[in-house]
């Protein structure tokens, strides 16, 4: 009966391919183990199309999901997105993958995230930057989940979330600088952060004029965006300098003061030193 229906599919996506250079799901498509599915074309998963993606999935242009897309866990699907122009991942519903490939090459920032995209397991960054950011799309990863190959190359502009409580490394930037944020391993599993990078000064924002007295000064040109999303655990936050992105004056080591991480607080109004341990500052 899968077999069969299967093949129903597959006859709908191409007969509605050749009209409008689409390739569109719209009912039940599942992509077995050790088989690859590609589309040259915009794939569209309409509301009531099932994609189940077990195998390979390749997609060389943009990606819609108004549907369900998911796999099965004891799988080890992969969605491969590879194009050699603008690629846009957009949907109505969140597509649930269980390994992504970012690989284009065609520009700098090729990939726009419009939408959310949930990871199963790993997010391998090769080439190119999504844009999160400007189409207020989000990147979520799962308890377990995990990325690999992220760089000034390829990393996710704008939100991203990792749910549970395991070391993690947020794989962000902005403009053409990867600049990740990391969280230790925690003891609440139903924690859930969100962490967004910025390139730019947070004293439009949140004046640097009103801090606690023993902050002399604030790093004026980038900043890390924190939410708690679920739970109430604290935990352990690092952050790194950059030659690229951070300003000189605090790669200078001096006995009579030291780097901490400061945040805004939204009850008093003011910057707030939360301290910190320094290790190596030249990155």
């Amino acid at each position: 009966m899968n077999k069969n229906y299967l093949k129903i599919s597959i006859l709908a996506i191409f007969f509605i391919t050749k009209l409008s250079s689409q390739t569109v799901n719209l009912g039940e498509l599942a992509i077995n183990a050790n088989t690859q599915f590609a589309t040259i074309f915009d794939f569209d998963n309409k509301p009531n199309g099932d994609l189940l993606i077990d195998g390979d999935f390749i997609a060389y242009a943009n990606f819609n999901n108004d549907g369900l897309v998911t796999y099965s866990t004891p799988s080890n699907g992969k969605t491969f997105f590879i194009g050699q122009k603008l690629q846009l991942i957009e949907g109505l519903q969140t597509a649930h993958f269980q390994n992504i490939l970012f690989d284009n090459k065609s520009a700098i920032v090729p990939f726009h995230l419009t939408t959310l995209i949930e990871i199963g397991n790993n997010a391998a960054f090769k080439n190119g930057i999504i844009d999160a950011a400007s189409f207020n799309g989000k990147m979520i990863f799962d308890d377990n989940a995990f990325h690999t190959d992220a760089s000034n190359l390829s990393f996710v502009d704008g939100k991203v979330e990792n749910l549970g409580n395991l070391n993690f490394e947020f794989p962000i930037g902005d403009d053409v600088y990867f600049r990740p944020s990391y969280h230790d391993k925690a003891v609440d599993i139903n924690n859930a952060y969100t962490t967004q990078y910025f390139f730019e000064n947070a004293g439009s924002l949140h004046p640097f004029t009103s801090k606690e007295e023993t902050i002399l000064s604030i790093d004026q040109a980038e900043y890390w965006s924190l939410t708690q999303d679920q739970g109430s655990e604290k935990i352990i936050l690092s952050l790194t300098l950059d030659t690229n992105t951070t300003p000189a004056t605090f790669f200078v080591e001096n006995t009579e003061t030291e780097l901490a991480i400061v945040r805004w607080d939204e009850t008093t109004l003011k910057w707030i030193n939360e301290g910190g341990v320094t290790t190596d500052l030249l990155t």
